[in-house]
């Protein structure tokens, strides 16, 4: 008797053309084009102004007689410059990918999202390592655990504080400190706080701050994270949330966070660049480069012969600068449960 036939004899499964996986973070993820403001530049490097510090702290006015000539006071002004590199990554699509491809497919499409994904990638690393770290700031402080400070009994010490993840710790009454106390050496309040999830997680179950939260979600319900900026006193919290791959393409997947995950910073930046207007650093794009946009990305489709491929580019070319290193504080091990 001959045998029956299978579902599968008659039928080759076909993979879906209406849906794929893959692990993919959205743009939110990425914070190093929000923290400081973005300056178009229509050239790939130039300078900018910068006033000494004390300038406009001075006071030289006196006590004038009568007829005597109006006592003088006098201001200079520094230049400080800034040069964008280029930066660029190209992906090959063989004209057999091409052809071959199911419906499901776009090819450029898909190049091009990549690409743009290593960009940011890229740009997000650039930023975290030069200034989501110790040693570039006018001021370094380390987080410490409940009783092993460098002070007396084991208290935080110099450079030292109690880490926002030990009990007892007060995070706003911290901030609100630092804030004054860089109002009276500069003039100027922070406003921005930037941090990776595992801080936010300590700053959202300490017990002060939760009962601000709750405080005011009695009055107007809202998510907890649109009131902790009302509850530390800080204009803007910033949250780096960037995975990198620290293998290599052929390797297993390696991910971890971009940023220094028991850290953060707090600094000021402004809401836009201007004429005499005090920053904690600038990222400047070069956007006269033939294609660019805003953030000087430029995405461009050739054809290379020799390897039968249409070739898909990115390229950006950006400068990140630090202005003024006493407009920002990095707080290192303010999480020690990370």
């Amino acid at each position: 008797m001959p045998a029956l036939l299978n579902v599968g004899d008659l039928y080759v499964n076909k993979p879906l053309t209406n849906v794929s996986t893959a692990y993919v973070q959205g743009e939110t993820a990425f914070i190093s084009d929000k923290v400081f403001p973005m300056i178009s530049s229509t050239m790939p490097s130039g300078q900018y102004w910068r006033w000494p510090k004390g300038t406009y702290f001075n006071n030289s006015v006196e006590r004038r007689a009568p007829g005597a000539l109006v006592p003088m006071t006098s201001w200079k002004i520094d230049l400080d410059a800034y040069n964008c590199d280029p930066f660029a990554l190209g992906n090959p699509i063989p004209d057999a990918h091409r052809a071959t491809a199911d419906s499901m497919f776009n090819l450029d499409a898909t190049s091009t999202r990549i690409l743009t994904r290593q960009h940011l990638l890229n740009r997000e690393m650039a930023w975290a390592s030069s200034f989501f770290t110790s040693g570039v700031w006018g001021t370094d402080v380390t987080g410490v655990a409940l009783g092993a400070g460098s002070g007396v009994g084991g208290a935080p010490g110099v450079g030292e504080t109690l880490a926002w993840s030990e009990a007892g710790s007060d995070p706003g009454l911290y901030m609100q400190n630092l804030k004054i106390q860089q109002l009276e050496t500069t003039g100027v309040e922070f406003n921005t706080l930037v941090i990776t999830p595992y801080v936010l997680l300590d700053l959202l179950n300490n017990p002060l701050i939760l009962d601000k939260i709750r405080y005011v979600q009695q009055a107007l319900p809202q998510p907890a994270m649109s009131v902790l900026p009302s509850a530390l006193d800080v204009e803007r919290i910033l949250v780096a949330k960037a995975v990198v791959n620290s293998a290599n393409d052929t390797a297993t997947a390696d991910l971890g966070f971009v940023f220094n995950a028991r850290s953060a910073l707090f600094c000021y930046s402004p809401s836009s660049p201007g004429i005499e207007v005090p920053a904690a650093g600038y990222t400047f794009a070069w956007t006269g480069m033939f294609g660019a946009d805003a953030y000087g990305v430029r995405i461009k489709k050739y054809r290379d012969e020799p390897r039968a491929s249409d070739i898909v580019e990115a390229e950006s070319a950006w400068s990140m600068k630090l202005v003024s290193t006493d407009l920002g504080v990095f707080i290192e091990d303010i999480s020690i449960a990370a």
